[in-house]
């Protein structure tokens, strides 16, 4: 009896040690090897916020423990690029070859069946909606078909899938579902792009399916793109609404639009995206900051744009402006801001690459001929990589370019360049013969409103 006893007690304990309950796994580790790499490090992306850098070792080794939200990710070197999808718990290990990154690519471990998953899924898209030209031309009834089929054909895959959790079965799917909806939204005005037809419009009832889809749903939008993507386009579509009303700008009514969403995490993270570049072009840099406040909740994100208000505020209208020293000159030796003294100052920043920037110029020529006898000058700044300086000195010749052309000492990292948090180009500045800021955000030279602000200068 006392030895029955002895097994009962054993055998419960091995029972409650068996439903005791696990500790939960807070973190995702990630390995691998990646060869013929430089620099030694590799990028884990979000979207398009760099979450950390890995370094390798001299054998081109990583480990890392991630402790960051499930969701999809971009794995980068300077050549290649790879999506995976990290879930708390996963333990992959990914290796490739970065001179030969397609043939080479092996990723395994726990979580590795996602990555197969979409490696596959991207293949079946690929060749289900054809090219975007064909897709996006076909009539109603065709295209309907076309996408309807593609929904399926991707659902009945994940569904088939072995290896993968349910419950990132059940959240494909709706990601899935969401593309569908995204490429409904899109067809009307992209169909009028590829046919040139603007008069199309869809049939009574296109967009129904889009009725009752609730914008407020913040697992879906930490793991679906496409999700995301129709946020965006709602929050996009409101803003035109509240910009017709007159009373604010584009930036602002983007703001006030993404405001309205409810759920936290999906209106802290779009007006988090939109303020780190938009903060830096508006107009209206108190108004646009105290939008922003007004709809914001995550301390954090509060705390950076705060920073770059208050970096932004020290180059607003009458304050002093930030000064760059000895850049190069084309016309030989070196060119400071002081230079300038006693004269007005019309700043151009801008690339060889950029597009726009290239656009402006013939305005800018005429500007400068116009007032080549007045009390300004026109200096323009290259914020070309190193690499590229012949590139500079070569358009600079070939185009003619009039004014004061300068090399920036470090592209776009130059202190000149960061202390007015230029983001974007081309950039224009107005600065006064005192060397104080005029508009830090000046027109560009092919908008009339320039030639208004030089006239009421009296220049």
């Amino acid at each position: 009896m006392k030895k029955l006893s002895l097994v009962l007690l054993f055998t419960l304990v091995i029972i409650m040690m068996g439903c005791k309950k696990q500790p939960s796994v807070d973190y995702a580790i990630l390995t691998g090897e990646i060869t013929n790499t430089t620099g030694g490090r590799i990028a884990l992306v979000k979207g398009r916020s760099l979450v950390k850098y890995i370094e390798l070792t001299e054998a081109g080794t990583f480990i890392d423990t991630l402790k960051v939200e499930s969701g999809f990710y971009t794995l980068a070197t300077s050549k290649n690029k790879t999506s995976i999808h990290i879930d708390k718990g996963d333990n992959m290990k990914v290796d490739f070859d970065n001179n030969n990154f397609e043939n080479t690519l092996k990723v395994s471990g726990k979580g590795s069946e996602k990555i197969a998953y979409i490696k596959k899924k991207s293949e079946m898209k690929a060749r289900l909606l054809t090219q975007k030209s064909e897709m996006y031309s076909l009539e109603e009834a065709a295209y309907l078909k076309l996408i309807r089929s593609a929904k399926d054909s991707l659902i009945t895959h994940v569904e088939n899938t072995e290896g993968l959790p349910e419950e990132y079965i059940e959240k494909e799917k709706r990601d899935i579902h969401y593309e569908y909806l995204g490429n409904l939204d899109r067809y009307p005005g992209i169909h009028r792009s590829y046919t040139k037809n603007k008069k199309f419009k869809t049939s009574e009832g296109f967009l129904k399916e889009l009725d009752g889809l609730s914008y407020e749903n913040g697992e879906d939008y930490l793991f679906s793109i496409n999700y995301q993507t129709l946020v965006k386009m709602r929050c996009n579509k409101r803003s035109q609404e509240i910009l017709k009303q007159g009373k604010v700008n584009f930036f602002i009514a983007y703001l006030q639009a993404v405001g309205e969403i409810k759920n936290d995490i999906i209106r802290n993270d779009l007006l988090y995206d939109a303020a780190k570049l938009n903060i830096t072009q508006t107009k209206d840099l108190e108004n646009y900051f105290k939008t922003y406040m007004s709809f914001a909740t995550d301390s954090t994100h509060i705390e950076n744009i705060t920073k770059s208000y208050d970096k932004l505020s020290l180059v607003s209208k009458g304050n002093p402006s930030p000064k760059f020293t000895d850049y190069e000159n084309y016309a030989g030796g070196t060119t400071s801001l002081d230079d300038f003294k006693g004269k007005y100052v019309y700043i151009d920043v801008w690339a060889t690459w950029c597009g726009p920037c290239k656009a402006e110029i013939p305005f800018l020529k005429e500007i400068e001929k116009e007032y080549h006898d007045k009390n300004i000058e026109f200096v323009s700044i290259s914020v070309d990589h190193k690499r590229a300086h012949e590139t500079w000195k070569k358009m600079v010749e070939e185009k003619e370019l009039g004014g004061v052309q300068l090399f920036a000492d470090n592209g776009f990292s130059s202190k000149f360049i960061s202390d007015y948090m230029i983001r974007a180009i081309p950039r224009f500045i107005l600065l006064d013969p005192e060397g104080k800021v005029v508009d830090s955000q000046a027109p560009r030279p092919s908008n009339a409103k320039l030639k208004e602000i030089l006239t009421e200068l009296s220049l």
